[in-house]
């Protein structure tokens, strides 16, 4: 698999080159920019075949694979009341199944409907613990709509989760890593201002066929001052993002963009 993955990455010159951009950047020698960008390009082929879950009829053989660290971070907050999960497009994809097959209900905010596993009967009561809100591109009354969903369920004591660095809509800061830039977008800060729920960041790696889901520990509550709070916010999550990004460069599939 992982040399039929490289080949087909190597057969589209673009990906290569924006994979060896990327590799050169956190590789000092030709020889480890060269091991980087193949591992980039087998690795976004891998990544879509375990995406689509090949293979797994349901979600019992899989779930000796996963694990959650800093579940403990989610337990307490689900006590305190509404949760916002702050995920980003690093690692692999998928990030709120896990959670999902541990038993929590989870909404997600998300631009397309995933009905891959929804089609298959043995992965339907896994997702009858999640729910999608739909914000179409370019639909600002939809958008509102779901956003004010989102901010009722999380008053509801319930779990959002979101791609902080997904969709469009206004920016709110970048990211600076290796490489190049990460930009974060404001609708999750106007959502913790709105709801004040307990914001926690997440982020996923794989370990060989292991899926490690990371739990952090909770963001500062809300500071009325809404500039300082973004600032705060984005000091803390500048600091986990760079270090996914420098201990698992080979899993940061936003290299393309």
């Amino acid at each position: 698999m992982a040399l039929y993955a490289t080949a087909r990455g190597l057969a589209q010159p673009e990906s290569l080159r924006h994979a060896r951009r990327w590799a050169a950047a956190q590789e000092a020698t030709p020889a480890g920019r060269w091991r980087l960008a193949l591992a980039l390009v087998a690795g976004r082929a891998r990544n879509r075949a375990a995406n689509a879950m090949l293979g797994l009829p349901g979600p019992a053989p899989l779930r000796p694979q996963i694990t959650i660290e800093g579940e403990e971070n989610l337990r307490a907050a689900c006590e305190r009341g509404g949760v916002l999960l702050a995920g980003f497009h690093l690692g692999p994809a998928r990030r709120v199944l896990p959670l999902l097959m541990a038993g929590y209900r989870v909404a997600t905010i998300a631009g397309h409907a995933d009905a891959l596993l929804a089609s298959r009967a043995g992965w339907r009561a896994c997702l009858d613990m999640s729910e999608t809100l739909l914000i179409p591109k370019g639909d600002h009354v939809v958008a509102g709509l779901q956003l004010a969903r989102a901010t009722r369920l999380l008053l509801e004591r319930r779990i959002v989760y979101l791609d902080v660095d997904g969709g469009r809509g206004p920016e709110a800061f970048r990211i600076s890593v290796p490489g190049g830039s990460i930009i974060v977008r404001a609708r999750w800060l106007a959502l913790r201002h709105h709801a004040r729920p307990t914001t926690l960041p997440i982020l996923a790696h794989l370990e060989g066929h292991r899926r490690v889901i990371t739990v952090y520990p909770p963001l500062p509550d809300p500071d009325p001052d809404r500039a300082r709070d973004r600032e705060v916010c984005r000091a803390i999550i500048s600091a986990i993002v760079d270090s996914y990004v420098r201990r698992f460069p080979e899993q940061c599939r936003w290299w393309r963009r």
